[in-house]
């Protein structure tokens, strides 16, 4: 089994197809991968998908997809290193509010 650290650059090519993304998808898909993510990296990934549909780079469908995907796999694929949690939290809840 390997494990592997994902970057926010890393998580956004799962949900969004660019450059890079095959060799992520590869890593992603093979169920013998552990897969970490820090919990910073979930609150910055919100962050670019709320980018990208800003600048309409994706469309609202596409948004809520790749974020209730991400939700999924936040759960049930990634293991989510600790950060300083309240801090995390208030910098969600005002990227989802702002964002």
């Amino acid at each position: 089994m390997n494990s592997f650290f994902f970057d926010t650059s890393a998580l956004v090519k799962i949900y969004h197809r660019e450059i890079g993304t095959e060799m992520v998808e590869d890593i992603y898909e093979n169920t013998n991968n552990k897969l970490f993510i820090s919990q910073l990296s979930k609150v910055e990934y919100i962050s670019a998908l709320c980018k990208k549909l800003r600048s309409n780079e994706i469309s609202k469908e596409a948004f809520e997809f790749a974020h209730a995907k991400f939700n999924f796999d936040s759960i049930n694929m990634f293991q989510v290193v600790p950060f300083y949690a309240d801090i995390l939290d208030e910098a969600e809840r005002l990227i989802h509010k702002y964002g």
